[in-house]
């Protein structure tokens, strides 16, 4: 499901989030002492994900985000959800899991997630498929 077989193939989509991070709340990431670009730990019964932060006003405290589409090994957010399917429509339960998070290290942020936080916090308004490729 959505693991970037055709769009990891493209070099622009690669430059704009070449791999998985974690989008964060300020209030968990204050409580944590994570801030955007740190190196982070999730895990959960089901498995470990290691990767960068991401501290957006937009989680609600007590809930982070992971891209879906980054689904290989241990930067794959599914690993954290069950298998459980519904009944009738046997679509996927990969919706939500709870999970711990930790801070691993420290780091800066890199310019790709920078823009990323740009785009998210109203900074940058032009679509992404609007602009010239570079």
């Amino acid at each position: 499901f959505h693991t970037r077989t055709k769009t990891g193939r493209s070099p622009v989509l690669n430059s704009r989030a070449p791999h998985a991070y974690v989008e964060i709340g300020p209030a968990d990431a204050g409580r944590l002492g994570i801030n955007t670009g740190d190196l982070v730990e999730i895990g959960s019964p089901l498995g470990r994900w290691e990767g960068l932060a991401l501290v957006v006003d937009t989680m609600r405290t007590g809930e982070l985000f992971m891209p879906f589409h980054y689904g290989h090994g241990a930067q794959s957010a599914n690993q954290h959800t069950s298998y459980a399917r519904d009944a009738v429509s046997k679509q996927p339960q990969f919706k939500s899991s709870p999970v711990a998070l930790r801070r691993l290290s420290f780091g800066a942020p890199e310019p790709w997630l920078l823009a990323r936080l740009a785009e998210l916090n109203g900074e940058v308004t032009e679509p992404f498929a609007a602009r010239s490729l570079p």
